[in-house]
C-alpha cells in the first residue's frame, strides 16, 4: 500500500494532516480506496480517524514499538533455531550479498533501500524455515517500529552498527554456533528498544507522551 509506504518510511510525518480528498488527487485515484486505506491503517493504529475532521498520522507510540518488537523477537528467534538446522551454503551467499547491496546504499545515503535490504536480510531466516507466515505477520503489524528503524538508519552510525550486527550474524551462521548466533540475534532486535530516550530527544514532534513503566508485582497478595 503506497500510503502505508510513505508513512513508515517517514514521507508523511506523524502528527500530520490529511484528507480523503488531498491523498486522492495527490496518488490519482478515486476517494473509495483511499478511504478503504485509511480505515485498513487505522486498523493498525498509523492513524487517528476522528469524523468530520482531517485524518492525523498517529505519532509513534513506544508501548506500541515494544509489543510490535517482542513479537518480532519471539518468531525471529525461533525461527533462527530451524535456520541453523536448514541453511545452505547458497543461503549465506546471499546474505552476503545482501550485506554488500546494505553497504552501498549507506555509501549513497539512501536508509529507504538500507531499510529494504534490512528486511532482506531477515526475511532469508524465514524463507529458508519456510515461516512466510510468521514473516507477512511481522510486515504487516509493525507500523510503529518500522518508522523506529527509519529514523534509526537515517542516521550514518546507527546504519554502519546494523550492518557490523548482521555480519555478526551471519559468521555466527556460518561457523554453526546456535548460542553466539542466538546471542547476536538478541543484541540485534532488542537494540531499538534502548534508542527510546535518544530519539525523543532527537524527535521531540514525532511521539506520543512517555507512560512511565509500572513497577514490576512482587507476586505477594496483601
Amino acid at each position: 500500500m503506497q500510503l502505508r509506504d510513505e508513512i513508515i518510511h517517514m514521507e508523511r510525518l506523524p502528527g500530520t494532516t490529511m484528507s480523503v480528498y488531498d491523498v486522492s488527487d495527490q496518488m490519482g485515484v478515486s476517494r473509495t480506496p483511499v478511504r478503504e486505506a485509511f480505515i485498513r491503517l487505522a486498523a493498525e493504529s498509523l492513524v487517528e480517524i476522528a469524523p468530520q475532521r482531517k485524518t492525523r498520522i498517529s505519532r509513534i507510540d513506544f508501548g506500541r514499538v515494544r509489543q510490535e518488537r517482542f513479537l518480532r523477537t519471539a518468531l525471529e528467534l525461533a525461527a533462527t533455531e530451524r535456520f541453523l538446522e536448514m541453511a545452505t551454503a547458497e543461503c549465506f551467499v546471499r546474505m552476503r550479498e545482501i550485506i554488500a547491496r546494505q553497504c552501498e546504499a549507506v555509501q549513497q545515503g539512501d536508509p529507504k533501500r538500507l531499510l529494504a535490504y534490512d528486511d532482506a536480510f531477515h526475511g532469508v531466516i524465514f524463507e529458508v524455515v519456510r515461516q512466510q507466515l510468521s514473516w507477512n505477520i511481522i510486515h504487516d503489524m509493525s507500523g510503529h517500529e518500522r518508522r523506529v528503524r527509519m529514523m534509526m538508519v537515517c542516521d550514518s552510525g546507527d546504519a554502519q552498527s546494523v550492518i557490523s550486527e548482521h555480519k555478526a550474524l551471519l559468521d555466527a551462521f556460518e561457523a554453526g554456533d546456535a548460542a553466539r548466533a542466538t546471542q547476536c540475534c538478541g543484541e540485534h532486535l532488542e537494540k531499538l528498544i534502548a534508542q527510546e530516550d535518544v530519539l525523543r530527544r532527537q524527535y521531540p514532534d514525532y511521539f506520543s507522551e512517555k507512560v512511565e513503566k509500572a513497577p514490576q508485582s512482587s507476586g505477594i497478595i496483601t
